[in-house]
């Protein structure tokens, strides 16, 4: 079976994922890339807001929150 590349965002809670690049994502790319989200780093969704957004993801030994549109920029293998 060949793995898949989606966004972040539509990653079960718990799946390791290995992020794959990012896009366009009017400007922030930047700020992702400062926070670890970079190519080739192991990335884990943890849980989800009451409310739905943001998201709690685990990568490079810390937890960061994402909001849905954030997590949509971010390609990953699973």
């Amino acid at each position: 079976m060949m793995n898949q590349v989606i966004p972040l965002n539509e990653v079960p809670e718990g799946r390791k994922a290995v992020i794959r690049g990012l896009r366009e994502n009017g400007g922030f790319e930047k700020r992702l890339s400062d926070l670890g989200f970079v190519e080739g780093s192991a990335v884990t969704p943890l849980f989800i807001s009451p409310s739905g957004d943001p998201r709690a993801f685990f990568l490079r030994g810390a937890v960061v929150a994402l909001r849905r549109d954030a997590a949509q920029g971010i390609l990953v293998e699973v």
